[in-house]
């Protein structure tokens, strides 16, 4: 039994269900018959079903009782606290400093994290996925993202 797969399911299965059911509470958008929970509750879907694999495969990888020791002191374990605060980072400065730059950051971060040293890589897909992003919901989707410190200079 791997309790870290388990317990790392059964983490994305709560983000998943909390995401839908604030997603329920949107209100129907009238003009596009979609609704602004679609593509939210769409992403905790796929998250709840592969959260509930990876905690059915933890459970069914060795017999009952063979637990695996947890070691605080392991770099991965590190690693997934530092993601887990870059994102509560990102999330608390998203509105007031803006998607785009909070956006470029974070990916930039979160490679840097995961062990990226390229310097063009570190460069282009934290503006490339920043922006494409920002062109599919701004754009094409017509929804507005948090402009923050860019409000500012007339963005």
């Amino acid at each position: 039994m791997r309790v870290h797969d388990i317990a790392g399911g059964a983490a994305g299965v709560g983000i998943g269900v909390f995401v839908l059911v604030q997603g329920a509470r949107m209100p129907p958008d009238h003009i596009m018959k979609i609704g602004p929970s679609f593509f939210p509750s769409l992403v905790a879907a796929v998250l709840i079903g592969f959260s509930a694999l990876l905690a059915l495969r933890g459970a069914l990888s060795r017999k009952p009782g063979d637990f695996e020791r947890l070691d605080f002191r392991s770099f991965g374990i590190w690693r997934a606290l530092l993601a887990l605060g870059a994102g509560a980072v990102y999330t608390a400065l998203l509105r007031p400093v803006g998607f785009l730059p909070m956006t470029i950051l974070f990916i930039l971060a979160l490679m840097l994290l995961l062990g990226a040293r390229k310097p063009l890589t570190l460069v282009l897909v934290p503006l490339a996925a920043t922006a494409g992003v920002w062109l599919v919901f701004e754009r094409l989707l017509l929804i507005t993202l948090p402009t923050g410190l860019l409000a500012l200079l007339g963005f």
